[in-house]
Protein backbone atom coordinates (compact mmCIF):
# COMPACT_ATOMS: atom_id res chain seq x y z
CA UNK A 1 0.00 0.00 0.00
CA UNK A 2 2.93 2.67 1.03
CA UNK A 3 4.39 2.34 -2.68
CA UNK A 4 0.74 3.16 -4.13
CA UNK A 5 0.79 6.11 -1.87
CA UNK A 6 3.97 7.09 -2.96
CA UNK A 7 2.80 7.10 -6.32
CA UNK A 8 -0.29 8.70 -5.74
CA UNK A 9 1.81 11.47 -4.10
CA UNK A 10 4.39 11.67 -7.10
CA UNK A 11 1.47 12.27 -9.49
CA UNK A 12 -0.20 14.26 -7.63
CA UNK A 13 2.76 16.63 -7.24
CA UNK A 14 3.75 16.03 -10.85
CA UNK A 15 0.09 17.62 -12.27
CA UNK A 16 0.37 20.65 -9.85
CA UNK A 17 3.37 21.43 -11.84
CA UNK A 18 1.63 20.76 -15.03
CA UNK A 19 -1.28 23.53 -13.47
CA UNK A 20 1.18 25.74 -12.56
CA UNK A 21 2.74 25.81 -16.52
CA UNK A 22 -0.52 26.27 -17.76
CA UNK A 23 -2.05 29.08 -15.31
CA UNK A 24 1.05 30.58 -16.16
CA UNK A 25 0.54 30.49 -19.90
CA UNK A 26 -3.60 31.38 -18.78
CA UNK A 27 -2.81 34.58 -17.06
CA UNK A 28 -1.06 36.14 -20.80
CA UNK A 29 -3.94 34.34 -22.85
CA UNK A 30 -7.09 34.45 -20.52
CA UNK A 31 -9.58 34.10 -23.78
CA UNK A 32 -7.70 30.81 -24.55
CA UNK A 33 -10.82 28.48 -23.37
CA UNK A 34 -7.95 25.07 -24.82
CA UNK A 35 -5.81 26.33 -21.55
CA UNK A 36 -8.99 26.80 -19.22
CA UNK A 37 -10.35 23.12 -20.08
CA UNK A 38 -6.80 21.36 -19.56
CA UNK A 39 -6.61 23.11 -16.19
CA UNK A 40 -9.84 21.99 -15.00
CA UNK A 41 -9.27 18.53 -16.38
CA UNK A 42 -5.70 18.59 -14.74
CA UNK A 43 -7.80 20.08 -11.38
CA UNK A 44 -10.06 17.14 -11.55
CA UNK A 45 -7.01 14.77 -11.73
CA UNK A 46 -5.46 16.47 -8.96
CA UNK A 47 -8.76 16.04 -6.58
CA UNK A 48 -8.93 12.46 -7.38
CA UNK A 49 -5.64 11.66 -6.42
CA UNK A 50 -6.19 13.55 -3.18
CA UNK A 51 -9.20 11.75 -2.71
CA UNK A 52 -7.28 7.92 -3.02
CA UNK A 53 -4.57 9.31 -0.96
CA UNK A 54 -6.92 10.22 1.91
CA UNK A 55 -9.31 7.07 1.65
CA UNK A 56 -6.00 5.06 1.81
CA UNK A 57 -4.81 6.53 4.86
CA UNK A 58 -7.97 6.40 7.00
CA UNK A 59 -7.86 2.73 6.16
CA UNK A 60 -4.56 2.49 6.95
CA UNK A 61 -5.11 4.47 10.66
CA UNK A 62 -8.30 2.21 11.10
CA UNK A 63 -6.28 -0.95 10.08
CA UNK A 64 -3.41 0.46 12.71
CA UNK A 65 -6.18 1.05 15.71
CA UNK A 66 -7.51 -2.76 15.43
CA UNK A 67 -3.92 -3.96 15.89
CA UNK A 68 -3.77 -1.27 18.96
CA UNK A 69 -7.27 -2.74 20.17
Amino acid sequence: MAENSIDKQKVRHDLKIARTKLLEQFLNHPKDTRLALSIKIINDQIANCTEWIRTKEKSAEKEFRKLLH
